[in-house]
């Protein structure tokens, strides 16, 4: 199939549900296309081979016994032009050599936003833009991050929503079990 038929979408790969929750949101605030997720280096191949290239691959170093260079060399070898950051808690020095120049690193521990920068400077077409001013967020990824900085709604329908919390409020169990 030809790539340029394909819609852009972003790829996050990380054996972390709880990491890959955060990249999504993240992105999410500054991207309006398709995210998709995956646990391993090998579903990520799979995924670029039934989708085609990825605007930005955002993945760990090492998942269990695969390195992301294997992604790196998939990116060289089809001469795609997407971005490719690379996370990890390691030395990123201690593995950088394995990747191409272009590739940009990530410490897992600061992740968020050299992220959401990272992917402000790919973004190059107006319909990728983030155009709502809202992401779709789990519940049980607001129990897990508790203190919220943004008003939270509920959405009943396309154009009807509800306040759950205020900005600074703490996003309580007992909140989700009431939803």
């Amino acid at each position: 199939m030809n790539q340029s038929t394909k819609d852009p979408y972003l790829l996050l790969v990380d054996r972390d549900e709880v990491t890959l929750e955060m990249e999504k949101i993240a992105l999410a605030l500054v991207y309006d296309g398709s995210i998709k997720t995956v646990p391993s280096i090998d579903q990520a191949i799979s995924v670029i081979q039934d989708n085609g290239e990825p605007l930005l691959i955002v993945t760990e170093h090492r998942i269990l016994t695969t390195n992301a260079s294997v992604l790196n060399k998939i990116i060289l070898e089809k001469k795609f032009k997407t971005t490719m950051v690379i996370c990890s808690n390691d030395k990123i020095e201690s593995f950088k050599q394995e990747y191409d120049v272009s590739c940009k690193f990530l410490d897992k521990n600061n992740l968020i936003k050299p992220l959401m920068q990272i992917m402000r400077e790919t973004i190059k077409d107006d319909q990728t833009v983030i155009t709502q001013p809202y992401c779709a967020i789990s519940i049980s990824t607001l129990i897990r991050l508790g203190f919220i900085n943004y008003d939270i709604y509920l959405k009943l329908s396309e154009n009807k929503f509800v306040k759950l919390t205020h900005n600074d409020t703490v996003f309580e169990p007992e909140i989700a079990r009431k939803l």
